[in-house]
């Protein structure tokens, strides 16, 4: 009844005050509500044991911008010693596909395919060079292949050919149309077995991998090699030790691994890669960041590295994470010391000419004297420069290749014990004459301080 109160509600007018007193109690209520919860969030952000978001890394800004490029003279010269050692060997061309060999020798690029794109590399006593370079390309990528192999910036000097291929024929004709009649070819030995078929069928008996003389010949680093290398390995120790900062109580292993991927980049480094394990879960050498939690204390291990002007980093650290370091568990931390004397004595016993296999024997006999043989299962180390791994290796196999100045790898000792924990510590070095030098800058102090 329009105009009347009712008994039960009360009149319009106390209506609408008691409403109007229901809406602002509320909005009193909600205000508070909104007052405690952004408390509340304020106090986990700030917690230092619980990281919420991800921190900035100003100091790593800038790390590597006064590093030089590999001079485009050196790739001239690289091609040359390549010319002389063929030469020496009675081989009269090396093939190789796309990949870290034809950049190491031509500065091109190009992804690799079903599509034959491949370098040919004669020696050639007629050219003022003294170098043959052919590219046999897809036709119907012409256009762009002389853009990749123009943009690679060759000196002038060099006289490259091209030659296409079309969809309907048989790229492995034109391969052979530019190979000499006579000495071996020489295939580089990370090319895909297709193609080694196909170029064996068109020079039966001769075609065999690169001999051991050119194959070291990417294992030794140029200066310029060696000082991109040393500030990628440089930054990727000090984005670690950044982002060591931000790991405490709470933290899981995805977002220790999201830091160091910032942290990486902020530092100029590309295509960065992390490996971030906690705990009993670091026992797995290689494996993957899941949502595990930090607790009170525990050990963190992160394996992380990226690409500097085309040259890789890698670097582990573990270190623990514990209020009461006198307390931490006596085991593991002997077990920490044991990787890092290995490491160490590497370093510090290592000479050239030096069987690959004796370097990878004096970690592990340390390892074994601690009683942790049966879990030091991979080998000591790893080459590395245009791939992340790639010879030489240090392994208990590799008897034959021997140290040699210029060579870069990987210095990385570990103990996994299953179900319990795991430690490696690894560095990046190069051998010289006077013996290995740390490309990372330096060991790590302790578990406590990288």
């Amino acid at each position: 009844m329009a105009g009347e109160d009712s008994p039960l509600l009360g009149s319009e007018s106390s209506i609408r005050d008691n409403n109007r007193r229901r809406v602002e109690y509320a909005v009193k209520i909600l205000a508070l509500i909104g007052v405690v919860a952004a408390a509340i969030g304020v106090f986990f952000i700030r917690a230092p044991k619980i990281q919420v978001g991800s921190p900035e890394f100003p100091s790593l800004l800038g790390f590597c911008d006064q590093v030089a490029e590999v001079p485009a003279i050196q790739y001239l010269e690289r091609q040359q010693e390549l010319a002389r050692t063929l030469a020496a060997n009675n081989a009269s061309a090396l093939i190789a596909e796309s990949g870290a060999t034809m950049k190491y020798y031509t500065n091109v690029d190009w992804a690799l395919s079903e599509r034959p794109f491949v370098m040919v590399l004669k020696p050639d006593n007629s050219s003022k060079t003294g170098v043959s370079l052919t590219f046999v390309v897809p036709a119907f990528e012409a256009l762009r292949a002389h853009e990749n192999i123009e943009k690679a910036a060759l000196p002038r000097s060099l006289n490259i050919k091209v030659v296409e291929w079309e969809e309907s024929a048989s790229p492995y004709e034109k391969i052979g149309s530019v190979l000499s009649p006579e000495g071996e070819i020489q295939l580089d030995i990370a090319i895909r077995l297709f193609l080694a078929e196909g170029i064996s069928k068109l020079t039966p008996g001769r075609t065999i991998m690169a001999s051991p003389e050119v194959q070291v010949l990417r294992m030794i680093k140029s200066h310029e090699e060696v000082e991109i290398m040393r500030c990628a390995n440089h930054a990727t120790v000090a984005a670690i030790k950044e982002v060591k900062k931000h790991v405490g109580k709470g933290i899981s292993e995805n977002e220790i691994a999201s830091m160091t991927h910032k942290a990486l980049q902020t530092a100029g480094l590309t295509e960065t890669w992390v490996l971030a394990l906690i705990n009993e879960r670091a026992a797995l050498p290689h494996g993957e960041a899941g949502d595990h939690k930090l607790g009170d204390e525990g050990v963190v291990l992160i394996d992380a590295g990226g690409r500097l002007k085309g040259y890789e980093s890698d670097i582990t650290r573990t270190f623990f994470v514990s209020e009461n370091p006198k307390e931490f568990n006596a085991t593991i931390y002997e077990a920490w010391h044991t990787v890092k004397a290995a490491q160490s004595a590497v370093i510090e016993k290592a000479t050239l000419n030096l069987p690959c296999a004796e370097v990878d024997t004096i970690a592990r006999q340390i390892i074994d004297k601690a009683s942790y043989g049966d879990y030091f299962k991979h080998r000591l180390g790893h080459g590395i420069g245009l791939e992340g791994h790639e010879q030489p290796y240090m392994v208990q196999s590799n008897t034959q290749q021997s140290l040699k100045s210029g060579m870069t790898f990987s210095v990385e000792p570990g103990i996994y014990v299953p179900h319990q924990f795991g430690i490696r510590l690894e560095d990046i070095v190069v051998m010289t004459k006077n013996g290995i030098e740390l490309l990372s800058g330096g060991l790590a102090n302790s578990p406590w301080e990288l």
